[in-house]
């Protein structure tokens, strides 16, 4: 089981005292520490604290927007780490902006989407993006110019991945043209997103 990080404020802890209170009787587990979620086709979910079923509850969960600051070059024909320097909304700190990475606190399923904006692609090229857990592709997107000088947008698209504790999530590019390539930075262009459900 995760441990839970301290709440931020005397405030936060009254609120999420109460939830978990009205929780415990709502599911029969006065008392318990975790609780047993049952989906609406009868499967279960993974038992969760209920400290962090409060926690989701009223918003203090995983939800991330990294995303470059500054301009990247990338070599061809072999996958980069993009360098995600800056996070937005990262309540629960999960994203290391120095290793270009975040690393999931609570097991569960989680959406996550990303793009990167190639700067003044080459002719009939094709330019490639994946988003990796741990050592593994999870999303990809790939697409070529038509013609030398445009700016190729490649993105993932929304994909659901189940995630465990310490897990890491990143970025990859990597273009098959004959010179390098340059990502172009901003919260707009080159990103990465993960939001957690339930």
């Amino acid at each position: 089981m995760a441990t839970i990080p301290a709440l931020g404020s005397t405030k936060d802890s009254n609120f999420l005292a109460r939830v978990k209170e009205t929780l415990e009787i709502l599911t029969g587990r006065r008392g318990d520490n975790t609780v047993s979620l049952v989906k609406a086709n009868g499967t279960t979910v993974p038992e969760y604290s209920l400290v962090d079923l409060c926690r989701f509850l009223s918003g203090e969960t995983t939800k991330i927007v990294a995303h470059t600051s500054a301009a990247q070059t990338v070599a061809p024909g072999a996958w980069t780490q993009v360098e995600l320097d800056t996070a937005e909304h990262d309540k629960l700190s999960e994203f290391d902006k120095d290793s270009h990475l975040a690393t999931i606190q609570y097991e569960g399923w989680y959406w996550v989407s990303g793009q990167v904006q190639y700067d003044n692609s080459e002719a009939d090229e094709e330019y490639r993006m994946a988003i990796w857990v741990n050592s593994t592709v999870v999303a990809y997107g790939a697409d070529a110019s038509s013609g030398a000088g445009q700016d190729i947008i490649v993105n993932t698209g929304p994909r659901l991945v189940y995630l465990y504790q310490n897990d890491t999530v990143s970025m990859y590019a990597r273009p098959y043209s004959t010179g390098s390539a340059d990502l172009l930075a901003s919260s707009a262009r080159t990103f990465l997103c993960i939001s957690r459900q339930i």
